[in-house]
């Protein structure tokens, strides 16, 4: 039911080439340094995301983490994108807020409020 979305190419966080809702910190930090601009960069069109956020949720699994294996085997601090990151730009369904524990249940609200999580 939802339209498709157009997205740079390989950006775990569904970022529009047009840069309209936002940049990430991983792209902001490529564009100061000399990367390649936005209008040039490829873009791909994907499915609306649709993201159910479990009731058993952990907080590092929906606000995302860093990856330990990955960043172990590279030597460098990997991020891992979580449900937020997968959801942005589309819907991030939650069956029954209230049966989320608290501190879940707060981070959601105030991605709600502000638009935007800091990890």
């Amino acid at each position: 039911l939802l339209p498709p979305i157009e997205v740079i190419k390989g950006s775990p966080f569904n970022i529009d080439p047009e840069g309209e809702f936002g940049l990430d910190d991983f792209i902001k930090t490529d564009l100061t340094n000399g990367g390649v601009p936005l209008s040039e960069r490829e873009t791909e069109v994907i499915p609306c995301p649709f993201v159910q956020v479990p009731l058993n949720v952990m907080e590092d699994r929906l606000i995302g983490s860093a990856d330990l294996e990955e960043s172990v085997k590279t030597g460098k601090t990997v991020f891992s994108p979580g449900l937020l990151a997968k959801a942005h730009r589309g819907v991030l369904y939650v069956d029954d807020i209230n049966l989320l524990d608290d501190e879940t249940a707060n981070i959601l609200l105030n991605v709600v409020t502000e638009g935007y999580v800091t990890v």
